[in-house]
């Protein structure tokens, strides 16, 4: 979802920006140029997307889903949740040069799509910010893009999250079906592919299946002593 910072400075930055499109008939390519340029030397608006999330803060790990659809769609600019960096900053575009370039080949209906990844009905994108931002500026509702959408549901019931002492790995089911998952976590086990704190909490939050040895252990252990002490209460019972 798009917001805007100054609604009334983006609209007369906006304007700005389409009468100058419609002027550019009557303008060579340098005097066109020039007067971009100028009009970019102001001050720019800001424009930022709602709730600016990256896809892996809410989908950990989807980027392990190796089959995914792609597809050339128009979407809305407002159906964008997010792009590849919003971890980091709020600000949608890095160079703003960039997004200059971009308003030429927009206008002269250049089609290259930018990449978005999607999830249910989460979008965001994943490489052509600058492209997006220029539509922002332009006051163009839609954008092509080449979605790949990835099935994050089959993906999560497919593992399972599986902890031993403070420690948490994402595994295939496949994997724990054909061994006891001990042994599957202490060969799978890196520090690599340990999970982060907040991946941990977002997967309980998806209520992934859970295997937690320590459980499985102290039960072990507490059957273990039951079982002595059952058969040391029948040997005195005699």
């Amino acid at each position: 979802m798009l917001v805007y910072r100054d609604q009334s400075h983006f609209s007369l930055f906006n304007k700005e920006l389409r009468d100058l499109v419609e002027k550019r008939k009557s303008l060579d390519s340098v005097q066109f140029e020039r007067q971009l340029n100028q009009l970019f030397e102001k001050e720019i608006p800001e424009v930022v997307l709602q709730p600016n999330k990256e896809l892996k803060e809410i989908y950990p790990k989807y980027e392990l889903i190796d089959k995914t659809e792609t597809y050339n769609e128009m979407l809305d600019l407002n159906i964008i949740i997010g792009h590849n960096v919003s971890s980091s900053r709020e600000r949608i575009y890095s160079n703003i040069s960039r997004v200059q370039k971009a308003v030429p080949f927009i206008i002269e209906g250049n089609k290259k799509p930018i990449d978005v990844h999607k999830i249910g009905e989460d979008y965001y994108i994943s490489d052509g910010k600058h492209r997006f931002y220029a539509h922002i500026l332009l006051g163009k509702n839609k954008i092509l893009a080449e979605v790949k959408e990835y099935n994050y549901s089959d993906f999560l019931s497919n593992h399972t999250l599986v902890k031993q002492g403070d420690d948490y790995l994402l595994i295939g089911n496949d994997k724990i079906v054909k061994h006891d998952a001990r042994k599957v976590f202490n060969r799978e086990f890196s520090p690599l592919k340990r999970l982060k704190e907040e991946e941990v909490k977002r997967f309980k939050q998806l209520n992934i299946e859970l295997i937690d040895l320590n459980e499985i252990e102290k039960s072990e252990v507490n059957n273990s002593k039951q079982s002595i002490w059952d058969g040391l209460k029948k040997f005195f019972d005699k």
